[in-house]
């Protein structure tokens, strides 16, 4: 035991857990997307806002909406096809 003339931090040993480890590959991915969503978020918001324009630079959701669009009415094969 311990005499009580110990401090109490000296007493009681504290056990820490350890922290979630990921896998490398993951932990690079992730490294990775962070400054991706960054700027997507802050074109988003820009976008929304008013500082950019939106017929000159559409918000990301604006863009990814014809996107999908031109996927579901099969348009944008064609236009793949002609920029490739």
């Amino acid at each position: 035991m311990s005499s009580k003339s110990e401090p109490l931090s000296q007493r009681v040993q504290w056990k820490v857990k350890n922290s979630i480890r990921f896998p490398k590959k993951l932990k690079v991915a992730l490294y990775g997307s962070v400054v991706p969503i960054f700027l997507l978020a802050a074109w988003q918001i820009l976008s929304v806002v008013g500082v950019l324009e939106r017929h000159l630079m559409p918000p990301p959701t604006q863009v990814l909406e014809k996107i999908v669009s031109m996927v579901v009415d099969g348009t944008l094969w064609g236009h793949i096809g002609v920029t490739i």
